[in-house]
């Protein structure tokens, strides 16, 4: 049960992929068809998502790493699919999984691990620089309901 919001405590979080961003951006750069895990890791627990397209859930991580820089509370998607919750509590950006799996975690943090998957995966295309691959990706995506809030972006790396 989550506290005041001073009372509050965060866990560490990293986004993580499997295979390794490095590996999937080879792949991405090859043009081969990849499919990956998208691993969540709050402390100790660690929930995971199988993408069968990685471009877009990386355009979709990076677009929700902007709304949860912004404070926005939405739903964080990957390929159409609702995983989980997010409000905020002061800094904390609270992750609703379900009403037993309820994490607390710095917002500026969550952000920072979403883009940091997103530009790893990146650096290791051959051809595409991370600025073209957000300006691509966003014009396909940021058309969706949930990305409504973002229509002014300043997109950057």
């Amino acid at each position: 049960m989550l506290g005041g919001p001073e009372s509050l405590p965060t866990l560490p979080f990293e986004l993580k992929m499997r295979p390794s961003t490095s590996e999937v951006g080879r792949l991405c750069g090859r043009g081969t068809p990849t499919e990956a895990v998208v691993l969540f890791c709050f402390g100790s627990a660690t929930a995971s998502q199988r993408v069968r397209d990685v471009w877009t859930a990386c355009c979709e991580i990076y677009l929700q790493a902007q709304l949860a820089r912004r404070g926005q509370p939405y739903w964080f998607s990957l390929l159409g699919e609702q995983l989980f919750e997010i409000f905020y509590v002061d800094r904390a950006l609270v992750c609703t999984w379900s009403p037993e799996h309820v994490f607390a975690v710095d917002q500026g943090e969550f952000a920072a691990s979403c883009e940091t998957l997103v530009q790893q995966v990146i650096a290791e295309t051959s051809d595409l620089g991370f600025q073209e691959f957000v300006r691509l990706g966003a014009s396909l995506i940021l058309s969706r309901p949930q990305f409504a809030l973002l229509k002014d972006l300043e997109l950057r790396s």
